[in-house]
């Protein structure tokens, strides 16, 4: 009889301290990884993107994802088409650093936050090349936030999604790694 009682009480201070453990050190309600592959497949329904200005029409070609452990953020590359005033068409590209948003009460994962680190047309002169500069960046920082990349489902975290959040996102070995939990 002794040996029973005590085991219960064992059991439950056992699945007590569980608890109290997981909740402290907020595991991790879903893990999952994302390759630049499958970025890159998601982007392509996105592109291309095109801009129609007064003075020029800017395309924005398929981007190149980067995931490398020195950036904290997704490095899109993008290959861009400018066909100034005149009609000829200059090729150049663009290098943005995107982040992320979770909107829990849909699971969705989206790109967030892109910003302009890098804009190349080589033929172009610097006073155009400005005004290029602004019509590339209004078109991404209207066009990303848009793309959805990933949705997560309450059966995927075993609690609702209202009370879900992005715990943690990071780059490893070209991989987006994605820790979502709950608060």
């Amino acid at each position: 009889m002794c040996r029973i009682i005590s085991c219960t009480v064992f059991v439950l201070y056992l699945s007590t301290f569980s608890m109290n453990t997981l909740a402290d050190t907020g595991h991790a309600g879903f893990l999952t990884a994302l390759s630049e592959t499958q970025l890159q497949n998601v982007l392509k329904n996105y592109f291309p993107l095109r801009e129609y200005a007064a003075n020029a029409r800017i395309s924005l070609l398929k981007p190149k994802v980067q995931l490398t452990s020195k950036n904290k953020e997704i490095v899109l590359l993008i290959p861009l088409e400018a066909k100034v005033t005149g009609g000829k068409k200059y090729p150049g590209h663009a290098k943005f650093l995107v982040g992320l948003s979770y909107k829990s009460t849909s699971g969705n994962l989206y790109l967030d936050k892109p910003r302009l680190q890098e804009l190349v047309f080589p033929d172009i002169e610097n006073n155009v090349l400005a005004e290029l500069e602004t019509i590339v960046d209004t078109l991404v920082q209207n066009s990303l936030p848009l793309v959805h990349l990933l949705t997560v489902s309450e059966k995927d975290l075993n609690h609702t999604l209202e009370r879900s959040l992005l715990k943690n996102a990071d780059i490893t070995h070209g991989r987006l790694n994605l820790e979502f939990g709950f608060h």
